[in-house]
């Protein structure tokens, strides 16, 4: 039951909603279901109908009921026909004087509903210019969804809250588009018998930000008297000001408007009595994965029944590139997904070789270690995959800067990498995401003492000066190539002024400047920063510090050795934070 057929504004079907929900509810109760709740299926412009009523119930404190709201392929951000579909529809009714085409461009593609979802609508008197219909600026475009996003409970931009919501969509999950800009996706042709071209159509999609194109040409004839016609022509140019591209060609549900200009480009032909030839061109080559609009899959089906029936899951049925993701030797990778009639193109890094392809599949050897990867392209789209090759290269993993340095003890960084730590006695070596399952250490010279446990190595050095070792590490491949690290110790600097307790600590960790500090360099009313940052050089806390000490909280913080910096007039002290 929709108003108009669902052409009047949305608000109103929005209402006429509100009161169905309240009809069927009460029928709940007289009839003993009670506790029975509704569940709501929006299809298309219904999304938008049921979103609104809702949210509008929520906001006006009325009971909806409602234990789940299901979203089917609804343009929630607008919606988009060609624009030059709809100067098809205009040109044939306007210009060609068809009372048909002028009645299916005024119900269907500029009726008010249209006109509020349209992102892309062409003005009252068919013309296409910037801050009146195009890119979101008609009027009754913004002021829809300016009122879809301010329906509903404070904060809720317009989304119902007290249920569950979910959404069916039937745009590729990957981004692919639906075609390409400024393609021509529709011409039309009739001529008499002597070949003479007497109607004829051409459309094409918009074209990239900041472009212009013709996506409009036409050609009709008028009836003056008689048997005798006028033959108006017509071409439309844009320049396209959507900073978001080509609506005509976005992931999106798809449906074949072209079909309804098709019917009525045969009317127009029935008209012409001296017509002998014609001849029509529909060029959609819409990609399968952009699904008819509102259609389901059995993938889709069995995902939404499992909805109904209370069997939450998230389901995004994308294309990805599946396979190890370690290289000892040789690997296939295969396309899990692909969307049907689609070209790909192979590339790998340096250090891999193809050795065989198929359109789908791609079998690869390694030439070298290291991080590398293997990529699947298709329609401007780039599936790529993160391998690590062969055993480990601690000089790729590891990342650190082997240049000779003065160290001090009491710094928390060696040579500014985040994967080797020092503060006090302790360096820390991270295998996390490098596929590494064991190291071996040996030292080189004899200044220091270790302890190798797991993934930490203790370093204890006896007396300033270098320090030389080797490391190198296991991962399913087996043991990489040793590696010569050397670093260099001197003394700590006295000056200390801040501590922080406890550490270890677990929720809490309090710091607290120096007392002779604190005089010397702070006012009472002297604020300072405190920033924590994890091995892999994140900041992970921040605060404001103003007195002698701050509290700082560590919930959410994995365990492990953090690093915390006070920061004042530009200076940085750093001190080492064992979070357990």
């Amino acid at each position: 039951m929709l108003l108009d057929g669902g052409t009047d504004y949305i608000e109103r079907n929005a209402f006429l909603l509100v009161k169905l929900i309240q009809i069927l509810n009460a029928k709940l109760q007289s009839n003993g279901y009670g506790n029975e709740k509704l569940v709501i299926v929006g299809p298309s412009m219904g999304g938008q109908i049921s979103r609104y009523a809702l949210a509008y119930m929520e906001k006006h404190g009325l009971n909806h009921n409602t234990r789940l709201w299901v979203s089917f392929d609804s343009p929630h951000l607008g919606a988009n026909i060609p624009l030059a579909l709809q100067k098809d529809l205009h040109f044939f009714g306007y210009t060609g004087e068809q009372e048909e085409a002028k009645e299916a461009y005024d119900q269907k593609l500029h009726s008010i509903a249209a006109r509020q979802m349209l992102i892309e609508q062409l003005n009252d008197d068919g013309s296409a210019y910037p801050n009146t219909g195009i890119n979101g600026t008609a009027s009754f475009h913004k002021k829809y969804y300016a009122n879809l996003r301010n329906n509903g409970l404070p904060g809720s931009n317009g989304w119902p809250q007290n249920l569950r919501k979910i959404a069916l969509v039937n745009g590729a999950g990957n981004g692919l588009k639906t075609n390409q800009e400024r393609a021509t996706f529709l011409t039309l042709d009739a001529r008499t018998i002597f070949n003479i071209k007497i109607i004829e159509i051409a459309n094409r999609f918009l074209s990239k930000t900041g472009q212009s194109l013709e996506y409009f040409k036409g050609k009709i004839p008028v009836k003056k008297w008689l048997f005798f016609y006028n033959f108006i022509t017509f071409t439309g140019h844009m320049t396209n000001i959507n900073s978001r591209g080509s609506m005509d060609i976005v992931q999106g549900g798809v449906t074949n408007s072209q079909k309804l200009i098709k019917d009525q480009f045969e009317t127009a032909l029935g008209e012409m009595g001296a017509i002998k030839t014609q001849d029509w061109s529909i060029k959609n080559n819409l990609p399968a994965y952009n699904q008819e609009h509102v259609s389901l899959t059995e993938k889709s089906a069995l995902w939404f029944l499992n909805q109904l029936n209370g069997n939450y899951y998230n389901w995004v049925e994308k294309t990805n590139l599946e396979g190890s993701d370690t290289i000892c030797y040789k690997e296939t990778y295969i396309i899990d997904n692909p969307p049907p009639n689609t070209q790909f193109t192979w590339q790998t890094s340096l250090n891999l070789q193809i050795i065989s392809s198929t359109n789908s599949s791609v079998t690869v050897k390694k030439t070298g270690n290291g991080s590398g990867y293997i990529k699947a392209i298709y329609d401007g789209i780039e599936l790529k995959k993160q391998v690590l090759v062969g055993t480990p290269n601690l000089t790729a993993i590891i990342n650190i800067d082997f240049e000779e340095k003065d160290l001090s003890l009491c710094e928390v960084e060696i040579c500014n990498t985040p994967y080797f730590m020092v503060g006090n006695d302790i360096i820390l070596v991270d295998k996390e995401n490098n596929d590494v399952i064991e190291f071996q250490f040996q030292p080189i010279s004899n200044n220091f003492e270790y302890t190798l446990n797991d993934e930490l190595l203790w370093i204890k050095p006896y007396k300033v000066g270098r320090i030389d070792f080797k490391i190198r590490g296991k991962n399913s491949c087996g043991w990489g190539e040793w590696k010569s690290l050397s670093i260099w110790v001197k003394e700590c600097d006295d000056y200390k002024p801040f501590s922080i307790y406890p550490n270890p600590a677990s929720d809490n960790v309090t710091l607290k400047l120096e007392e002779s500090i604190q005089k010397k360099m702070f006012r009472t009313s002297d604020t300072y920063q405190v920033v924590i940052y994890n091995m892999s050089g994140y900041k992970v806390r921040s605060v404001t510090g103003r007195g002698q000490e701050v509290q700082i909280s560590l919930r959410g913080l994995f365990s492990g050795i953090y690093s915390v910096h006070l920061i004042k007039d530009g200076k940085v002290y750093k001190k080492k934070l064992v979070v357990k």
